[in-house]
């Protein structure tokens, strides 16, 4: 079997400025050569055929930009232009048509003819083993390109050509963190144009949306505030403009916030001036100083007052992505700088700060969101130091950053290689309270991982691993897969937390550390009350059960969507849905949505069960009915049922039910509650029963 060749070194070394040179020479000849490839794509094939008369146009306007990229990239070994490579290719391959299987294949393809283009022109003005190194380097740039991503996300992106950067320097991070990213793109300039392309792209399952209003010239009325000519602008004027594409801007993020559930990411504005001449940049922003810092204060501040208005209003899915911070870290100056330009493409130094941003969030929505627990090492990850061996020093960023994912509702536990008694929280922000499990000891942290999981019974994918020790990180991700590992001395580890907590919604109900101590009490006492009494009833009656049950009002419609959508075995229809169409419910005149909150002598469960009730002339209907996991086996439900056939004051109740093969807890729900089957429907016309005696029920 022949031997591997050698990886080529990275550029820029002498086999790569070689390389370079070359390519620069016969840049024309490899373009040509190129063009044969795009047959492979029915909508490149009849571009060509409808460019033949202009063809060293459509060549340079098209092509040459892959081939500057590779030139670029060998001469400085700047990453910026491979990863400029990559985005320029998958955006030359987007087809919405294609399964992200068969688009793989195609840029897998693609890569082959572009590589073989390289070789073809320069196969006579290089040096077989440079020729070699090239064919090395391109196999590395295309298996990113090539990569379709363990775990693909649908982002869409409402932008100007800043979505050409951001994909560009995106793309290849992401393919890293194991994230394959399928772009929807909605990018005119005319506003009707623009929603009308958002709601025929709302029919995509979205799972992420970047909307930037201001950025560039997206708002071509809002960038004539970036002309050194309108410099001398009156005041007025100004604000004239502020509040003519404010007022634009509104709609389309009242239309994104309406549409999608996903979280929406609004850029606010830095006034940035791209301009590839570093004296003519120097002058424009000095120049147009006045009118750019006057109009992005008044952006600014009345952006970030609308999306707060309008996530109480809805709930917490609009999120600002500041420009300015790039901005104060950078300058003006070093953002506006081109990397490259040509007729369609001029990426900016401020695309590739603010993709860093883009691949943050992106990493978090697809592996943290979905998260319930953080398992802690201590030693070096939350304090500097080994404690029992001298003096620490307490992470405090660290810390606050794990009680503000605590505060919104993630579970904190230790796992630690450590004697207890010496274990303390003198000067930290955390406290011995903050976690629901410790598990200290010196025993191997695979089996305090193992009594972390007995304890809480959650999924293995709901878990976060946290470490300063590689060895130990790769011992709990050999034996169990499926958790998340973070090494703690990378400060992306607690960037990408901090971010994840940012995202993470407030519900004051979901203290689900109280929870779960709640729980571990209350199962302790139910098991003292089987060893005394003997009467079911008479334990749960001891543990002083009161149900609650209410129509629902405005803020309880975003919980409600959480508590159908995360229901499985006790949801009666398998049913999924949307913020919107729940808070369609809420304001319907025929409809009843009814909520239930639940508590006992340990305190608060918070909401456990929903329904919606549908009021027709001569029925009522029940197409939605969950109860949480958490309360079952005390009859609430039951309850529940008893309070919708008194609603229904004698008119028939039809009850539906969809097996899912999740849901056989419900199976038999109906028939208990003296429902009879009628088809693929459930009937009841009679009286409401009594509730379970244990139960204290009110209702409103």
């Amino acid at each position: 079997m022949a031997e591997s060749p050698p990886e080529p070194a990275p550029p820029p070394c002498r086999d790569s400025r070689a390389c370079a040179a070359a390519i620069g020479k016969h840049r024309e000849a490899i373009a040509y050569a190129m063009l044969d490839n795009l047959y492979l794509m029915p909508r490149w094939a009849q571009d060509i055929r409808q460019n033949q008369r202009n063809l060293d146009s459509f060549v340079a306007r098209e092509l040459h930009v892959f081939v500057d990229y590779i030139r670029h990239y060998l001469r400085s070994g700047d990453d910026a232009y491979m990863h400029l490579y990559v985005g320029e290719k998958l955006k030359q391959t987007y087809d919405t048509g294609l399964e992200p299987g068969e688009a793989a294949e195609l840029r897998r393809q693609l890569a082959l003819l572009d590589t073989a283009a390289f070789s073809e022109a320069l196969g006579n003005s290089l040096h077989r083993d440079r020729l070699k190194y090239l064919r090395h380097t391109l196999a590395i740039i295309h298996s990113i390109l090539e990569s379709t991503g363990e775990k693909p996300i649908n982002v869409l992106f409402v932008q100007d050509c800043l979505y050409l950067d951001v994909l560009a320097f995106l793309t290849a991070p992401l393919v890293q963190d194991g994230i394959g990213i399928r772009p929807f793109y909605a990018t005119s300039k005319n506003p009707q144009e623009l929603r009308a392309k958002i709601r025929e792209l709302s029919k995509n399952k979205i799972e992420a949306v970047f909307f930037s209003p201001f950025t560039y010239e997206f708002s071509p009325e809002f960038a004539q505030l970036l002309n050194w000519r309108n410099s001398l602008m009156p005041s007025p004027a100004v604000l004239h403009v502020v509040e003519s594409a404010m007022a634009d801007s509104q709609k389309t993020l009242d239309l994104l916030a309406d549409l999608f559930d996903c979280h929406v990411f609004i850029h606010n504005t830095s006034m940035l001036i791209r301009e590839p001449s570093a004296l003519k940049r120097r002058m424009k922003n000095l120049a147009t100083r006045r009118t750019r810092r006057a109009a992005g204060n008044l952006v600014n501040h009345r952006l970030s007052s609308y999306i707060a208005g309008k996530n109480q209003a809805t709930f917490e899915h609009l999120f600002i992505i500041d420009e300015t911070k790039p901005l104060r870290r950078q300058g003006e100056h070093a953002l506006g700088a081109l990397l490259y330009s040509s007729a369609l493409q001029h990426p900016a130094a401020f695309g590739r700060e603010i993709a860093a941003d883009y691949g943050d969030l992106l990493f978090v929505e697809v592996n943290l969101l979905k998260k319930k627990l953080v398992v802690c090492d201590l030693d070096n990850t939350l304090w500097e130091g080994l404690i029992g061996e001298g003096e620490v020093r307490p992470y405090i960023e660290r810390q606050k950053t794990l009680k503000e994912l605590r505060r919104k509702g993630i579970v904190l536990a230790v796992n630690s290689k450590n004697d207890p008694a010496n274990v303390h929280w003198d000067g930290c922000v955390l406290s011995d309270d903050d976690f629901v499990c410790r598990e200290i000891s010196w025993e191997p942290k695979v089996t305090g991982l193992r009594r972390i999981q007995s304890a809480l019974n959650l999924k293995l994918r709901d878990y976060i691993f946290i470490d300063d020790r590689a060895d130990e990180r790769e011992m709990i991700r050999a034996a169990f897969p499926e958790i998340l590992t973070l090494d703690a001395t990378d400060p992306r580890s607690w960037r990408l937390l901090g971010r994840w907590a940012s995202l993470l919604e407030t519900h004051p109900e979901m203290d689900r550390t109280l929870l779960y101590r709640q729980r571990e009490e209350r199962q302790q006492f139910l098991q003292a009350e089987e060893g005394s009494v003997c009467d079911p009833g008479e334990m749960f009656k001891n543990l002083e059960l009161k149900v609650h049950i209410h129509p629902a009002r405005q803020t309880d419609v975003r919980r409600v969507t959480e508590l159908i959508n995360r229901t499985n075995q006790f949801n009666l229809c398998g049913s999924r849905t949307s913020f919107g169409d729940v808070n369609g419910w809420y304001n319907a005149p025929n409809s009843l949505l009814l909520t239930v909150h639940t508590s006992d002598r340990f305190g608060p469960m918070g909401m456990v069960c929903a329904a919606l009730v549908k009021a027709g002339a001569d029925a009522l209907e029940i197409p939605v009915f969950v109860l949480s996991c958490r309360v079952f086996g005390y009859g609430i439900e039951n309850a529940v049922m008893n309070y919708i056939k008194r609603l229904a004051k004698g008119r028939e109740i039809v009850g539906h039910y969809r097996e899912t093969g999740q849901n056989a807890p419900c199976r038999n729900f109906y028939l208990e509650n003296g429902f009879l089957r009628a088809g693929d429907i459930w009937k009841f016309s009679g009286k409401a029963g009594l509730d379970p005696a244990w139960l204290e029920t009110t209702a409103e």
